[in-house]
């Protein structure tokens, strides 16, 4: 389809399908970039986990003060351009710092801007002739700049080899990230089992800590996605119980099944249900209205032929908040 039929057909603006075509084909240049290990690109660096931190937060670094330095342009189908023959190193050192695996340096948010992590990025930008070099006819620069994709840049930085070839094996050797975790394996909490009820919960926590471990969770994304549902649904329940048993014995009577839509509801409009505001905030960001990420489990439930779950909208799940909203609530 044009971006003219797209606009007729959803009524969406051009400039909307348009940028979002350019996010897109952003993350995808994201993740061509060979400098990921296997242990990051399975937890971290997929596309679905880096769609949900939000490619604005990335994209920021590129579209405010260091537009200009960094060059970052798209072409006729809208995939990045940058005449940077190392933008790929920028490129990952901004994904590394934002997903705080680069642990030497504080991470990136969404206001930080290009001039703060210049001097970080300086040495894969082109040097800047002064007036005397130019006269004296001794520019470090080249005369002819690199076109083309961002990724072309990158692979002909490593043949013509712009630093000696030991300082350019350092710099494309993979930082160390953190210890390795899947998915909820690491879930911790708090539950003293004084009822059956806590009991049955504390199974749900270990049998979703088991199928997490060393990424199972990737072979069975529907059973764990049955039991990440159960999870939080006991986890609200048990949480409500203890801070609201008014409306817990009015949700959640033991003479009829109760509706986690009408609990999660009851969350997200009941600010007061948690101290800390911030998770009040991350509550109604995964279940707005009572539905969110619950929508998408029920249908995973009801009807698998049109909503089959995958790990990695599993690990989306996590990098939204989910493990640490489960902590917050099972403690």
């Amino acid at each position: 389809k044009s971006i003219d039929d797209i606009k007729l057909l959803t009524g969406v603006s051009k400039g909307t399908i348009t940028t979002a075509l350019r996010k897109h084909y952003f993350l995808e240049y994201i993740l061509s970039l060979d400098c990921w290990t296997e242990v990051e690109k399975q937890n971290l660096v997929n596309y679905a986990s880096l769609h949900r931190v939000g490619v604005d937060r990335i994209l920021r670094i590129f579209t405010t003060d260091g537009s200009k330095d960094l060059k970052l342009t798209y072409d006729d189908h809208y995939k990045p351009v940058s005449e940077i023959q190392d933008f790929g190193k920028i490129v990952e050192h901004v994904v590394r710092r934002v997903l705080s695996i680069l642990p030497e340096k504080s991470q990136i948010s969404t206001r930080t801007t290009f001039s703060e992590i210049r001097d970080d990025v300086k040495e894969w930008l082109p040097v800047t002739p002064t007036t005397a070099q130019v006269t004296e006819g001794k520019s470090t620069t080249s005369t002819k700049p690199v076109t083309g994709s961002p990724q072309i840049a990158d692979v002909q930085s490593k043949q013509t080899g712009g630093v000696e070839p030991t300082q350019a094996a350092v710099a494309a050797k993979p930082k160390s990230s953190r210890p390795t975790e899947f998915y909820l394996e690491n879930l911790a909490y708090n539950i003293t089992p004084t009822t059956e009820e806590d009991k049955a919960l504390i199974i749900i926590c270990e049998e979703v800590k088991k199928i997490s471990k060393g990424g199972a969770y990737r072979q069975y994304p529907l059973a764990s996605s049955y039991l990440t549902r159960a999870l939080i649904e006991h986890a609200c329940k048990r949480y409500l119980k203890i801070n609201d048993n008014a409306a817990y014995g009015r949700l959640c009577s033991p003479s009829r099944d109760s509706s986690l839509t009408q609990v999660l509801q009851h969350f997200c409009n009941k600010p007061a249900l948690f101290p800390e505001n911030n998770y009040h905030r991350l509550f109604v960001g995964l279940f707005p209205n009572g539905k969110g990420i619950k929508d998408i489990m029920d249908l995973n439930i009801h009807h698998p032929h049109l909503s089959m779950p995958t790990g990695s909208l599993l690990e989306g799940w996590v990098s939204a908040g989910l493990k640490n909203l489960l902590e917050y609530l099972l403690k």
